[in-house]
């Protein structure tokens, strides 16, 4: 009887022990859950960087053609008046 008593005390002394290496395993797996988590993050916000970039490239070579033509169409009209003023 009394060995069964010391074995219930060695018992419910050893017990925080497990608890703890459980709860220290579970904290490490929710840590690389969430490191997992930022790198997926990290990935879609520099595809959505590369697209922005994308557009904005794409914006500023059609900027640069609207110019381009402006500037024509001006000097078509600007050509048109003095050929009429010369006429």
């Amino acid at each position: 009887m009394t060995s069964l008593i010391k074995l219930l005390v060695i018992a419910v002394l050893l017990l925080p022990l497990f608890s703890t290496n459980s709860h220290a395993q579970s904290t490490k797996q929710q840590i690389e859950e969430l490191k997992q988590q930022i790198e997926a993050i990290q990935l879609q916000n520099q595809q959505q960087i590369e697209q922005l970039k994308q557009q904005i490239e794409m914006m500023e070579t059609s900027r640069e053609a609207d110019k381009e033509a402006v500037a024509e169409i001006k000097e078509e009209q600007k050509d048109a008046w003095y050929n009429k003023f010369k006429a």
